[in-house]
């Protein structure tokens, strides 16, 4: 029987390399498009050319993650509307901000925006604290407007050399993964997601079998519903750990991703992920009928789970705490976190030790459960 079915593999052969082929180009189109690289533009209306505002537009500037370009008002509202930049932003008397929808960014350039004012308001309420004091308790006549301005400029000089604190360090070892970019997220997450295709459809045949009524034939021969289980599963489980050596091998000479020295452990906790996601697979192919089922109600769950694990963002993004205890629900969370765990740090940790055995429980459980089915479907 497994050799029956590791020869029927070559029927599937289309399938298997459109799934690596469509992790890999997701992988290059995420992975440039989230590497860190992109600023964003935003627009700038200064209608009063105040020390103030100027002081909110280096602000801004200095924040590194914008580009920064004044404009009159016209022009401002003309290019948001064109989608030429994330929003516009109109400094007067008060602060107008104009945009399509809203953005993460929003809330970043709220941030620096407060911040700065708050800063400027509290240095006005200095500037005329030292004002009142030197005026309440001097017989010199002094000059309003230029002791304030000669107290900010004091104060932001002061600001800007005497540090409040300083920090010394050094940097023992460091390699090219302490750069840990967008790309081997993607890399990661996409050959996670798209390896659950083949590994169902795989499996799938086993529907076919029924169908045939080959499995009528195979129950009334001298084997055993494990040893029946073991032969559909044992090609997934093969062709799984296959695309798992092209993600590896494709990473580092495509994407020159630096897999590090655990690449060993790495293996490990993709072929733990194969084989939950195997097990998984069978229990999802026991429940139906016939392979139009299968093919209706399988993009809802392998699309589902793989977005909640975090195969198309990363998890770190997500706020919800409903959104993140159903991550941990899915095998494709706890691969890619142990998976990236190693690549950070180097080395196995007790996060490795816990991604793997929650890895290998999970297969266990979705195991029984379809042997379970198996055993339901054919009493039936």
């Amino acid at each position: 029987m497994l050799r029956l079915k590791l020869r029927l593999l070559k029927d599937n052969t289309s399938l298997y390399v459109i799934m690596i082929l469509m992790s890999l180009l997701l992988t290059a189109v995420f992975g440039n498009a989230f590497n860190g690289d992109y600023k964003g533009t935003i627009f700038i209306e200064d209608t009063t050319n105040s020390v103030e505002n100027s002081d909110l537009i280096h602000t801004l500037e200095q924040e590194g993650s914008f580009d920064i370009k004044l404009v009159s008002h016209e022009e401002g509202l003309k290019k948001v509307s064109g989608r030429e930049g994330l929003m516009f932003i109109q400094l007067s008397d008060e602060i107008k901000i104009f945009e399509l929808k809203p953005t993460v960014e929003r809330y970043q350039i709220e941030k620096l925006l407060n911040d700065a004012v708050s800063s400027r308001n509290t240095l006005e309420e200095y500037s005329e604290k030292v004002y009142q004091i030197i005026s309440e308790n001097s017989e010199i006549a002094v000059d309003k407007a230029s002791l304030v301005q000669m107290v900010k400029v004091k104060v932001k000089v002061s600001e800007k050399n005497d540090k409040v604190f300083t920090l010394d360090h050094q940097i023992f070892k460091a390699d090219l993964l302490s750069n840990f970019d967008a790309k081997i997220h993607y890399m990661v997450g996409m050959t996670l997601f798209f390896v659950t295709y083949s590994l169902l459809f795989t499996v799938g045949d086993y529907l076919e079998d029924r169908r045939l009524h080959t499995l009528d034939r195979m129950m009334v021969s001298p084997i055993s519903r494990f040893q029946i289980l073991t032969a559909n599963v044992i090609p997934a489980f093969l062709i799984g750990a296959f695309q798992i050596v092209v993600m590896i091998l494709c990473g580092q000479y495509l994407f020159g991703i630096q897999w590090g020295t655990q690449v060993g452990l790495i293996l490990i906790i993709g072929i733990m992920y194969i084989f939950t996601m195997t097990a998984l697979s069978f229990f999802i192919v026991s429940l139906v009928k016939n392979m139009s089922q299968l093919g209706a109600i399988s993009p809802i769950i392998l699309t589902g789970m793989g977005m909640l694990g975090g195969c198309m963002w990363p998890l770190e993004i997500i706020s919800s705490k409903m959104l993140l205890t159903l991550a941990n629900l899915t095998p494709h969370r706890w691969a890619i976190h142990g998976i990236e765990t190693l690549m950070i740090t180097g080395r196995a940790s007790e996060q490795t030790v816990i991604a793997v055995g929650i890895l290998f429980l999970m297969g266990c459980v979705y195991m029984v459960l379809a042997e379970r089915m198996l055993a339901y479907k054919i009493s039936d």
